[in-house]
């Protein structure tokens, strides 16, 4: 009996650990598709065409890309969370004609995976 308790309360506390990090991730694109040009539209490549400084040159860009870093690592930090750590990593990294669409792919296949361990949870 006390077996079965402690294997319910590990993955009550695993499901609550997964869910907080799909909420971050989940605030850390809406985060980035604010960003003005950030998402890609049609006609995009014509556009981008003239040279330009790159969406992480941008101050205000930075300062989106460096909180949002700050926040996931220190969220990672608090809650053990090896996948925010990765995801703070990811931000701090990337580089590139466009930054956020790279970082925002990231994202969402951290959610994805999140998403197939609850699944997986659940059959077990």
């Amino acid at each position: 009996q006390k077996d079965c308790d402690d294997k319910e309360k590990l993955s009550v506390r695993r499901k609550e650990k997964r869910d907080e990090e799909i909420q971050l991730l989940t605030e850390a694109i809406t985060r980035t598709e604010a960003i003005p040009g950030s998402r890609p539209t049609k006609g995009a490549f014509l556009q981008n065409a003239q040279p330009a400084l790159s969406f992480l040159q941008m101050p205000e860009n930075e300062d989106i890309q460096e909180s949002t870093a700050d926040m996931l690592l220190s969220k990672a930090k608090k809650m053990g969370s090896e996948t925010l750590s990765l995801a703070a990593t990811a931000v701090q990294t990337v580089s590139g004609a466009d930054p956020f669409v790279q970082i925002r792919k990231v994202f969402k296949t951290l959610v994805a995976k999140l998403n197939a361990q609850a699944e997986n949870d659940k059959s077990n």
